[in-house]
């Protein structure tokens, strides 16, 4: 009986090499990162303060309006001023995305995140102005709460 061109001599190694490559395709297949999972959360929208707590107070009235865009590596502000600048760079601090540093040299920490909530935190002493414009310093941990 002559040769067939598939016998099962030449079947077995094709079969083989076959199931090799479909393995080495699936495992190539990289999962996504925290950093990209987190960088495409604060990306995808504009962030509308709901609450605003410096050291447990209540300072949400402060910065009423206050909205947080962010790109890649940078992010805008509305009525943020003087905890949030108009505008600067940020970065992560690790791979874990738990936290990013603005160019200021502030660190802000991601308190929760879901698609529709992100709760930031940060450690400073900024002057804040109450109702009638006295202006009251607070220092500690100021708490920001948003919504998209």
């Amino acid at each position: 009986m002559p040769n067939s061109i598939l016998s099962p001599d030449k079947i077995r190694p094709l079969t083989f090499l076959l199931f090799l490559v479909t393995l080495f395709s699936c495992s190539a297949s990289k999962e996504e990162s925290a950093q990209d999972k987190m960088r495409k959360l604060l990306t995808s929208g504009t962030w509308n303060v709901v609450g605003v707590t410096a050291d447990g107070e209540d300072k949400t009235d402060a910065f009423a309006g206050l909205r947080l865009t962010f790109t890649a590596n940078t992010y805008t502000t509305d009525q943020g001023d003087p905890v949030w600048p108009a505008s600067g760079t940020w970065a992560f601090t690790d791979d874990k995305a738990t936290a990013f540093t603005r160019d200021d040299d502030m660190l802000v920490t991601i308190r929760s995140s879901t698609d529709t909530h992100l709760s930031l935190s940060l450690i400073s002493n900024y002057p804040i102005l109450e109702e009638g414009g006295r202006a009251e310093s607070i220092a500690g941990e100021f708490v920001f709460e948003f919504n998209k």
